[in-house]
């Protein structure tokens, strides 16, 4: 499994083919899974073998986006299959990255420590620093397409999403909980003060 060559292969076609108006789902985005699931993967003691399968996951979990925003995971794993033969990953391990890909899907139920893995990888950002500043990426890319029209909205939403997500990992339990919390308390403070002078 040639998961370097991979890498080099996936950045620069993403580089090329990855849509402009998208500033959350990026390379930047896709760099940042592919570290955090090294992270979370060496913190869960998982074996070289699967830290390699959930790096070459993430590294084309939102590969999709090329084509399309919704069911892009479908896509993902489409390319996946066209793509890992040429970097020396059998059937059987495209299999499983292809289940990690899906797993990366918002509302998924994970089914093994892998899967759990890339979904907090995926979305670790929510209890990290730079919350804010990646946040804000996602709010330009949404109400680019005309998902979030206003701050407001926007204030909503992603209140109601963090109140619902949940870490899996005890690596994301043990360092991240406790700022998602933060920004939870945060976006609550701001809605009220909206609330109180409308």
């Amino acid at each position: 499994m040639e998961l370097n060559s991979l890498k080099s292969f996936v950045e620069t076609r993403l580089y090329r083919d990855f849509p402009s108006h998208m500033p959350y789902h990026s390379i930047r985005h896709v760099i940042d899974v592919f570290e955090s699931v090294g992270r979370i993967a060496d913190d869960e003691g998982v074996s070289p073998e699967e830290k390699n399968l959930l790096q070459a996951a993430a590294l084309l979990h939102d590969y999709g986006f090329i084509e399309c925003r919704e069911g892009h995971e479908q896509v993902s794993c489409k390319y996946a299959r066209i793509y890992l033969p040429l970097f020396g990953y059998n059937e059987m391990e495209i299999d499983t990255i292809c289940e990690l890909i899906s797993a990366t899907t918002i509302g998924h139920v994970p089914t093994s420590k892998l899967e759990k893995i890339i979904m907090d990888a995926d979305l670790e950002y929510l209890g990290r620093e730079d919350f804010d500043e990646i946040a804000d990426l996602l709010y330009q890319e949404l109400s680019g397409v005309g998902i979030i029209a206003n701050a407001k909205q926007w204030a909503r939403f992603q209140l109601k999403f963090l109140r619902s997500h949940k870490f899996q990992t005890s690596y994301a339990k043990k360092l991240r909980e406790k700022n998602k919390q933060k920004q939870i308390t945060i976006l609550e403070r701001y809605l009220l003060n909206e609330e109180h002078s409308s």
